[in-house]
This record gives C-alpha cells, sequence and structure tokens, in this order.
C-alpha cells in the first residue's frame, strides 16, 4: 500500500503538469505574467515568506526535527499543480493560475536543493535526489506538454481531457488512501503539536498571499490560494526518497487534511464574490 501511495503521487505530479503544458501556450503563459510587480511579490511569497513561516512556526511550537523535515519540504516546494483546479473552483484566470505555476515550479528545481539543507541543520538529504525528482516528475511532462501543445495542437487538445481525469483520479485516490493507511499513525500524534503547526502555517500562508496579492481581486486571490497548497504530490517523492523516518511523510499528510476544510471553502467563497461582481456588472 504505501509503494502504491507513492506510485499515485509520481503519478498525479507527471499527469497534472503534462496536462497543465497541454492547456496552454508558452505566450498565453508569458502574457498572463505581464505584471512583473505582482510577480515579483508572488515570488517572494513563494520562495521567502513561506519558508521563513514554516521554519519559526515549527521553532515556536517546538515540532518534532522529523516533523519539521516535513514542513520544510512543503514549504519550500510551492506550486502545487492542483492549484489549476482550485482556480477553476474559484472562477479564477486559468492563465495567471497556470504562468505563475510554471514559473514557481521551474524556479524550484534549482531553490529547494539548495535552501532546504541549508534550513535542515544537521539532517542529511540527497541534494541530487531532490532535483531529479523535480526534473523528470514535474520539468520534464511540463515541458513535453508544451511541446505538444505547439507543435501537435490536435492531439493535445484530444489527450488533454483525458490526462487531466488520470490526473483528478490520482488526487482523490491519494486523499483516501493515505488517511487510511496511516491512520493509526495519525491518532499517535493527533496530541502533538503537528496539526496546530499545520493549521497555523496555511492560514498564515493564505493571509500573506492576500497582503502580497496586490490590489486586484484576481491576482490576490490566485496568490492567496497558491500560498495555502504547496506541491504535496512531488514532496511525497521527495520525503519518500530522502528520509526513513516516518513522521517526515506523516507531517506531510497532516498538511494535506488540514488544507482541505480550509481551501475548499476559500474558494467557494471566492468563488461566490466572483458571481456577485459579475451579477452586479450586469
Amino acid at each position: 500500500m504505501q509503494i502504491i501511495s507513492q506510485l499515485l503521487a509520481i503519478v498525479f505530479v507527471v499527469s497534472t503538469m503534462l496536462s497543465v503544458g497541454m492547456l496552454l501556450s508558452v505566450r498565453d503563459i508569458s502574457t498572463s505574467l505581464h505584471d512583473r510587480g505582482w510577480l515579483a511579490r508572488a515570488l517572494l511569497a513563494n520562495f521567502v515568506v513561506l519558508p521563513a513561516l514554516a521554519f519559526s512556526i515549527a521553532r515556536l511550537l517546538e515540532l518534532d526535527p522529523m516533523m519539521t523535515a516535513g514542513l520544510l519540504i512543503l514549504a519550500t516546494a510551492p506550486g502545487g499543480p492542483v492549484l489549476v483546479k482550485l482556480v477553476a473552483l474559484a472562477r479564477g484566470e486559468p492563465a495567471l493560475a497556470v504562468g505563475l505555476l510554471v514559473t514557481v515550479l521551474v524556479l524550484s528545481v534549482f531553490t529547494q536543493p539548495l535552501v532546504l539543507p541549508w534550513l535542515l541543520d544537521g539532517v542529511q538529504i540527497s541534494a541530487q535526489a531532490i532535483v531529479l525528482t523535480l526534473i523528470f516528475t514535474v520539468l520534464l511532462p511540463l515541458i513535453i506538454g508544451l511541446a505538444m501543445r505547439a507543435r501537435l495542437p490536435y492531439w493535445a487538445t484530444m489527450l488533454h481531457k483525458s490526462v487531466q481525469r488520470i490526473s483528478t483520479l490520482c488526487m482523490l485516490l491519494i486523499c483516501i488512501l493515505l488517511p487510511a493507511l496511516h491512520w493509526q499513525e495519525l491518532l499517535d500524534i493527533s496530541g502533538s503539536s503537528a496539526f496546530p503547526a499545520a493549521i497555523l502555517f496555511l492560514l498564515l500562508a493564505c493571509l500573506a498571499g492576500w497582503l502580497l496579492g496586490g490590489p486586484q481581486a484576481g491576482p490576490r486571490r490566485t496568490l492567496s490560494i497558491n500560498c495555502t497548497q504547496p506541491n504535496l504530490a512531488a514532496a511525497l517523492v521527495i520525503a519518500s526518497q530522502n528520509f526513513a523516518d516516518p513522521k517526515v511523510s506523516m507531517m506531510l499528510l497532516v498538511v494535506m487534511l488540514a488544507s482541505l476544510p480550509i481551501l475548499v471553502p476559500l474558494c467557494l467563497f471566492y468563488a461566490r464574490q466572483e458571481r456577485a461582481a459579475s451579477a452586479s456588472l450586469t
């Protein structure tokens, strides 16, 4: 079951990045990021604020070292592929979501292997394993999808929905399988600071995205959603390949469970705001 969950995480990341590449052209993505000031603030939120929040919360709540490792893996892996699905649920701008997602994912391939060993003082991890994981599960599928969109637009359009269904199915199976597989471990750590740390991190990350998102409602909502859902699937793959202690993966699972009652209502609230704004214009 553990192997199956790891395989599901890999298939989810690969299929999602492939479908993201098939969704829009390189020009669509670059055009969506024309606001350089917003992009700079988005990068600040993802690569500076989120790791700083995770590090500070772990110290403040005296989080277990291995659970701290899990939280920091997530905080240094921005841009969860599910961002596109969440922004669609919130009736946001898909091009902006994809543009931001592509930017932070490409940058994280280079930043995470450098930042994570520095934050996890005394913990041995393989930077090479992180780089290879991100290249083959994130960057390469994205490039293949973009190439198909540019060179084979008919096949990209035909295959996009099928690949997206595979991605959605894997995401649902991960959300069901992992808690079912580790329910006893979750009960064992329910009295620790793991859940308070996860909830506090997610709420502050959402607030940071909102504050740094600028005056326009659409980009502000997109950044707040982005900051509230780091790349869980990639983090699971990295954790499984670099850490033998199950507490690392448990912390990732805790954050996933804590994010659901925050992100889903948040996206539905944003969607209701968008509908109300559209109705007022008409």
